[in-house]
Formats: structure tokens, C-alpha cells, sequence
């Protein structure tokens, strides 16, 4: 956790979701009424969360967060923010994990969290040639003590990399891909049954071609850290971009 934040972090059986006041009262923006019904629960999952963790920050009056035309959050002034979700089978059972982190905009000027279920090994292979460099993935394998096309370096890359766009974007305003930023090194080690770290990304070359951000802001994510955690079949990731 960082300091002056606040995470909310919500569990949840789809099937009785329908039941639940709290996801039942956040109002669906209009682009998603009539959507699936998992994407609206994951959308009211993540910003009941939201709420939660800006109650819990002591924001006060209304708690609701907007949504930008591109999916982004709109956070109340004063905050930075950032939403995540996924869902995995347990037993006979499909589940919803929903979570939200906020933080002062004076001491944080980007956040990203990330929560994805451990890809199967099929969907690994198809994500994993789009997502990074070879160098990446030996990295990973290096720290982690796994073969380099394990499932579970795939997703960790891939939530962390999640992790940064989330934190960067709001900063440069300009879409990127995966590749933009490039995994360069680990700050701590991931031991067997305990697989947690910090991971540590820079941006690639020409990444800062057409970006409105400033010299003083460009210098803030050129490089950036993630830490990431295992648990059970969840990987969990955080990138912040501090003001300074």
C-alpha cells in the first residue's frame, strides 16, 4: 500500500450479484445498459469498490466516478484513482474480484492497479508473442525459477504492463501498446511459494514522440516500478508515479 491511499477489494458470486443493493445502486453509464451482464457487474463491482476506497480516504459527498468516452475513470478533484477486475471458476462456482485504490493527486499524479486470473496455457501462447521481448521473459524466468513461456510470467507481464498504462496514461495522454514500455529489471526476488516483487519497466526508444507531457513529467515515467503478488491463481500488480 502506498501512503494516503485507500484499496477496496470486493468478492463476489455472479450468480447472486443480482441480489446485492450496493452493486445494484451504481447507475450504468448509457454506453453500457443492455451490455452482457457479466461486463455491467464488473463495472458496478469495480466502482462500488471505487466508492468505498474514497469513502475511506475521506472524500466526502458524492462518491461516484465518471467514465471517460475511452473507459477512463473521472476521479473527484483532488484524487487520483485507479479500477480493476477479472473472474475465474472455483469449483461449481464463477467469481467476481472487483478493486479500486485511491490516492491524493498532490503526492501521486498516476496509479495503476491490476488483477488478472493465471491465463491458461493456451491463452498464454496467443497473448504472450504480442506482449514482450525475449528479454523480458528471461528476466522473469530468472526470478521466478520457471520456464520462460510459463502461463504465469505471461500474466504477470501482462497485468503489470496493464498496471503501467494505467498510471502513465492519465499523465501523457496518448494510447500505447505493451511494447512501449520494456521490463529492464527486478528490484527484489520471488521465492518459491512466496511469489511476490518488484518488477522495474523504461519506457522504450521514441516513446515520448508526440506526448504533451512535460520535461518535468516526462522524467517521472520514463521509468517506473511495479509490484506485483501471486495469490492462489490471482495476480495482483500496482504502479504509482509519484510528483516528484
Amino acid at each position: 500500500m502506498l501512503p494516503g491511499s485507500a484499496l477496496a477489494v470486493c468478492t463476489l458470486d455472479v450468480v447472486d450479484a443480482s441480489n446485492h443493493l450496493r452493486l445494484q445502486s451504481v447507475v450504468l453509464p448509457k454506453e453500457l445498459v443492455g451490455a452482457h451482464p457479466r461486463r455491467e457487474l464488473s463495472f458496478r463491482g469495480g466502482r462500488a469498490c471505487a466508492a468505498e476506497a474514497l469513502q475511506d480516504c475521506g472524500i466526502k459527498g458524492d462518491l461516484s466516478v465518471g467514465r471517460e468516452a475511452s473507459g477512463l475513470p473521472i476521479w473527484p478533484v483532488g484524487v487520483t484513482g485507479s479500477i480493476s477486475h477479472t473472474s475465474f471458476f472455483e469449483k461449481d462456482r464463477q467469481l467476481l474480484v472487483a478493486a479500486a485504490i485511491v490516492a491524493p493527486s498532490k503526492s501521486l499524479i498516476g496509479i495503476g492497479i491490476d488483477c488478472e486470473t493465471v491465463m491458461t496455457a493456451q491463452r498464454a501462447q496467443t497473448v504472450g508473442a504480442q506482449l514482450a521481448l525475449e528479454s523480458e521473459y528471461r528476466i522473469m524466468a530468472e526470478m521466478l525459477l520457471v520456464e520462460s513461456s510459463s502461463p504465469l510470467i505471461v500474466t504477470l507481464l501482462f497485468s503489470a504492463k496493464e498496471a503501467v498504462f494505467k498510471s502513465v496514461y492519465p499523465i501523457v495522454r496518448r494510447m500505447f501498446g505493451f511494447k512501449s514500455y520494456c521490463l529492464v529489471g527486478t528490484v527484489t526476488e520471488a521465492k518459491r511459494g512466496q511469489v511476490e516483487g518488484r518488477l522495474e519497466f523504461r519506457a522504450a526508444d521514441g516513446f515520448f514522440a508526440n506526448v504533451s507531457a512535460d520535461a518535468t513529467e516526462r522524467q517521472l515515467v520514463e521509468t517506473v516500478q511495479v509490484n506485483f503478488r501471486v495469490d492462489q491463481n490471482l495476480c495482483w500488480t500496482l504502479c504509482a508515479v509519484s510528483s516528484s
